[in-house]
């Protein structure tokens, strides 16, 4: 894939446009997001064609060729599994059929972007077309788990590509990421202080690292959750983070001690998002600058 040009897969992605209006930021979306897929499963030389059009269409779509009478958000039509929708030269995968208007209202739901959204649909779209599926529980979780890794390598790109600041993480995200941290509070090993955390650290690869205080009888051996989870992530061979949840058996929020904030800026950008919650899962999100201004860091030693 790397000895493709991008320019040259770009202009093979068909997307087209029916009874919408579509945003340069939603269409390059699409495109992001089909290269993205292409380049996780390494197919070369193979390329969709996705139709961002509105309900009436999808529905008809819908009833035609699923006997489902509504409309949905998604439609996948892969080349190999009858005739294609759009005509397209040797190569063709197949269509996607996403749903505009549908899109929107989900993104407002779940309190991101319309463009991250349609990412989405585009990621779940071009993985039936290349034969994932989720009928069975099994399948299910082998397809939503590719589907939150490609998403999480392209978060970046969807940010910075709508003009906003970069290091922003999505309201969907950081409560899945929250939910994480209490889980991973559950297993802290704290006979001293009684006082359990819980961390969820995001790494750039999109993979998620658990981490929990453990504490120690000689006190000063003790590890906060928030290194746990760090540690770990290094020890297999993360170096980039995206985001960082904590969460404590406390009413109040729960923000990491000194010690972990300078460890944290090792390896984490001051404005990487810090998503600090209580026992019932209410947080509020600052960053790791805004927790430690002018952090000692590798570079002042030079």
């Amino acid at each position: 894939m790397n000895m493709i040009d991008n320019d040259m897969i770009e202009s093979l992605i068909s997307v087209e446009t029916e009874n919408v209006k579509v945003s340069e930021e939603n269409e390059a979306a699409v495109r992001i997001a089909v290269q993205a897929v292409l380049e996780a499963e390494s197919v070369i030389g193979r390329y969709p064609a996705v139709i961002l059009t509105d309900d009436e269409s999808i529905h008809i779509c819908n009833r035609d060729f699923r006997s489902v009478d509504r409309p949905t958000d998604v439609l996948s039509f892969p080349a190999d599994e009858g005739d294609a929708l759009l005509t397209a030269p040797d190569g063709f995968l197949g269509d996607i059929m996403i749903s505009v208007p549908t899109a929107e209202r989900q993104a407002e739901e779940l309190g991101h972007s319309a463009a991250r959204e349609i990412a989405f649909l585009t990621v779940h779209g071009m993985l039936h077309l290349l034969g994932y599926d989720h009928i069975e529980p099994e399948d299910e979780s082998i397809m939503l788990e590719r589907q939150r890794i490609i998403i999480s390598k392209i978060e970046d790109k969807l940010v910075s590509n709508a003009g906003v600041m970069k290091n922003t993480i999505e309201k969907n995200r950081m409560n899945e990421m929250v939910g994480l941290a209490l889980k991973a509070m559950e297993r802290a090993y704290v006979p001293y202080s009684h006082f359990r955390v819980g961390a969820c650290l995001l790494g750039k690869s999109g993979k998620y690292y658990l981490g929990c205080n453990i504490e120690n009888a000689a006190y000063s051996p003790t590890n906060c959750a928030e290194r746990t989870a760090l540690f770990k992530a290094v020890s297999e061979g993360e170096l980039e983070f995206s985001a960082l949840a904590i969460a404590s058996d406390s009413e109040h929020f729960t923000y990491p001690c000194g010690v972990c904030r300078q460890v944290l800026s090792e390896f984490c950008s001051q404005d990487m998002p810090l998503i600090c919650s209580d026992k019932n899962g209410k947080y509020i999100e600052t960053t790791l600058g805004e927790l430690l201004p002018m952090a000692f860091k590798k570079e002042d030693m030079a």
